[in-house]
């Protein structure tokens, strides 16, 4: 991973924990803001991570989400396998960062992730539930080759593989 190239190189990722300043982070959505402040600390959903300036610091530029889960998929000949996804259940910056990049580089980091993790693991998909029209646009206008699925519910999700193959200088 070549992460001097991305905007997150700057800051540092870290495991979200009681000392970081949730209750000042607003990213403009309510209901992102809500679930900072109020269950990302002891939510069973999955574990959140931050983006702060630098490790002691306890300001919030970012955070995100991921849990594992298991869908049933069907191959070509109607047999059903169990595949790993990784959901990305939320993805928040804050207003002071927005159309900064991070959002976008952030978001970067997390497909690389999510692919190499990949690698000794069942994973086969990275999914998102975007919470609104808004939020399911601006993943789409990334162009990274999420598409529409149900999983069972509608999501958007990224293949591995679509992640391995892509090139160009956002992915090397």
């Amino acid at each position: 991973m070549h992460l001097d190239r991305l905007k997150v190189s700057a800051y540092t990722i870290v495991p979200l924990n009681r000392s970081h300043d949730r209750k000042s982070f607003d990213c403009g959505k309510p209901p992102l803001n809500d679930f900072l402040v109020n269950k990302a600390v002891n939510s069973v959903l999955g574990s959140t991570y931050v983006l702060v300036s630098d490790p002691e610091s306890f300001e919030i530029i970012a955070y995100f989400t991921l849990a594992p889960d298991i869908i049933s998929l069907l191959n070509n000949q109607s047999n059903k396998s169990l595949a790993g996804v990784i959901k990305l259940e939320y993805l928040a910056v804050d207003l002071k960062y927005k159309s900064t990049g991070v959002g976008t580089d952030l978001l970067i980091f997390i497909m690389r992730e999510v692919a190499e993790y990949s690698n000794i693991s069942s994973v086969r998909l990275l999914a998102i539930e975007p919470l609104d029209k808004e939020a399911e646009r601006w993943f789409v206008e990334r162009n990274f080759g999420f598409e529409v699925v149900y999983i069972p519910d509608r999501c958007l999700a990224i293949s591995i593989d679509t992640i391995l193959n892509m090139d160009g200088p956002e992915m090397t």
